[in-house]
């Protein structure tokens, strides 16, 4: 639940109790909507993650009232590959989240702190992954922001997608959002969704345009060198009945 840069705490902030329960401890994270806290749950007395947005959020009457919806769905998710919601509320003007907290680090630090991981390495984590964000979209929950930064990985390599809810949430800050504005990180967009159109496994599995923006096959980018068993792809590829996904 980290990020790039952390600043210290505000002496404000120090010690501060949300709605008489949540007593904010340290900050251990913080990003373009929000600072993230471990902090004490009073009446339970239980260390959480607490996610405060930035006030402007916070104002924003259609947010609160998509961030509520959406924090009430995710909080009815309950997968071991998801990040538990176990709270959420209003305190002095700032809406905040309260989670689980995860020992370990998100996925994009490890990935700067280790450099590409091996396929070995890689594919116990995103089956995990695929577990839970699979688990949310049949509880019909999309993220709408999946990247490793939203990726937790414990000490013994298990892997908890975070932030269901507040991704979608962010899209009511602007009208006609669903076909104005496509919503994200744009680093992590297929090419045909940053263009505003239906994300197309064929073409990630043709190896059509993901070759021509990064000059590799999707196999040689996850892993530099030689995998056996993968001979090449198969092209034309089979038409299993659907164009897209959503």
């Amino acid at each position: 639940m980290g990020s790039d840069i952390i600043a210290p705490m505000a002496e404000k902030d120090q010690g501060r109790l949300l709605n008489d329960r949540y007593q904010l401890l340290e900050r251990f994270g913080s990003g373009g909507m929000a600072d993230v806290y471990r902090a004490r749950d009073q009446m339970l007395d239980r260390y959480v993650a607490i996610k405060v947005l930035r006030e402007d959020y916070s104002q924003n009457a259609d947010f609160v009232q998509r961030f509520r919806q959406e924090a009430r769905a995710a909080a009815n998710l309950s997968h071991p590959n998801i990040v538990t919601v176990h709270d959420f509320g209003l305190a002095d003007g700032q809406l905040f989240i309260v989670m689980e907290l995860v020992p370990g680090t998100d996925m994009k630090s490890l990935l700067r702190q280790r450099g590409r991981f091996t396929i070995e390495q890689a594919i116990p984590l995103m089956v995990q992954a695929c577990a839970g964000i699979g688990y949310a979209h049949r509880a019909g929950l999309v993220h709408c922001d999946v990247k490793p930064h939203n990726m937790l990985v414990t000490p013994d390599n298990r892997l908890k997608v975070t932030d269901f809810g507040i991704a979608r949430a962010i899209a009511a800050i602007t009208p006609g959002e669903r076909t104005d504005v496509v919503w994200g990180s744009p680093q992590y967009f297929a090419p045909e969704q940053a263009a505003g159109q239906l994300a197309d496994w064929k073409k990630l599995a043709g190896d059509r345009e993901f070759r021509v923006h990064v000059n590799l096959s999707p196999v040689e980018f996850l892993h530099p060198g030689p995998v056996e068993g993968v001979t090449g792809i198969v092209d034309p590829l089979p038409d299993p009945g659907f164009a897209g996904v959503e």
